[in-house]
Order: C-alpha cells, then sequence, then structure tokens
C-alpha cells in the first residue's frame, strides 16, 4: 500500500536517456526497438556516439538485463551456484 511518485522522481529522466541510447543505436542497427535488443558488444562498439551519461544508463540496463536471463537459464538447469542463491 506504498504509494511511489515516479513523475518526480528520477525515473523519467533515467527513462529518456535509455530512449536517446536507443535513438542513437538505431542508426547503426535498424533492429533495435529496445535496450532488451542491443547487445554489450553492440553498444561497446559504438560507445563514442553515446554521451557518457547515456552509454553508462544503456549499459547498466544491458547488463542487468543478462544478469536475469542468465539466473533464469541457470534457475532451468536447477544450477543454484550459477543462479546467485
Amino acid at each position: 500500500m506504498v504509494k511511489h511518485e515516479l513523475a518526480s522522481s528520477e525515473y523519467n529522466a533515467r527513462r529518456a536517456e535509455c530512449e536517446e541510447g536507443v535513438r542513437i543505436l538505431r542508426k547503426a542497427f535498424l533492429e533495435i526497438r529496445a535496450l532488451r535488443d542491443v547487445s554489450l558488444a553492440q553498444l561497446d562498439e559504438h560507445h563514442r556516439n553515446l554521451p557518457l551519461r547515456i552509454f553508462a544508463r544503456c549499459r547498466h540496463v544491458i547488463t542487468e538485463n543478462a544478469r536475469v536471463k542468465n539466473a533464469v537459464e541457470a534457475f532451468g538447469r536447477e544450477d543454484l551456484k550459477r543462479s546467485g542463491n
């Protein structure tokens, strides 16, 4: 029952920075629609095209997505050590 005020938080700024990153990266990779479509290699390859803050935001999202995917795969294999537990 906790009310969150996302409109007044930094959430909107972070989201806008990530959307800007997608817009910039889409120039090189037409298939990109969201950060979930970007590999770390693609991001690193084009880091010079991104302002540092936007690069950092995008890198965080991409690495977090990979971390979650790896955990899900580890759970599927019942590999609790790799799942982070």
